[in-house]
């Protein structure tokens, strides 16, 4: 009986994901990814050009779990703190939402710091690790309570797109007014 019980729900699953799809080749969708923020934007770049401005605070251990490190290796080489910068609470779609950016310090002689964004609600945790190049390296994701997932990329970037002009402006404010 269990397994008939789970075929149904893949079954369920697989015509759920048909829809969807007929829906979007119906609805003239278009597989171009939406632009992750602003033309000509890098919030990688952004962060390291204006770290010495923001407002860092040590993060604590359960804000930046263990196993998200691991999954998107980016876990202190030296043992310390990631570095925390926190965007205020804002509503988006509905939902309150929490976002901090993690600088961890990691041993790659040519990037020193690993660059980690969260995005946080009452149902979801994402963390996205960025490269140099603005794109997302990896993405962990987890609901509160149950272990966190290694995802892909794709799956994450719509929810990192929606952050993204958020922290193009956060991150590019004037020295002295990071927290305001």
């Amino acid at each position: 009986m269990r397994t008939i019980s789970v075929c149904k729900h893949a079954v369920c699953a697989i015509a759920v994901i048909a829809c969807a799809g007929a829906a979007f080749l119906f609805s003239g969708g278009s597989v171009a990814a939406k632009s992750p923020a602003p033309a000509g934007v890098n919030l990688y770049q952004d962060v390291m050009a204006h770290k010495a401005s923001l407002k860092w605070v040590d993060a604590p251990a359960d804000n930046y779990p263990d196993d998200v490190c691991n999954y998107l290796h980016a876990c202190s080489s030296d043992g310390s703190a990631p570095k925390a910068f926190v965007l205020p609470v804002t509503t988006i779609g509905g939902r309150r939402t929490a976002r901090a950016v993690y600088l961890v310090k990691i041993k790659d002689p040519k990037q020193p710091e690993a660059v980690v964004f969260e995005h946080q609600t009452a149902l979801q945790i994402y963390f996205f690790r960025i490269g140099p190049d603005g794109n997302i390296m990896s993405s962990a994701y987890a609901e509160p309570g149950k272990q966190w997932l290694l995802i892909a990329n794709s799956l994450g970037q719509p929810v990192f797109d929606k952050d993204a002009p958020d922290w193009h402006t956060a991150l590019s404010k004037p020295a002295g007014r990071a927290d305001q």
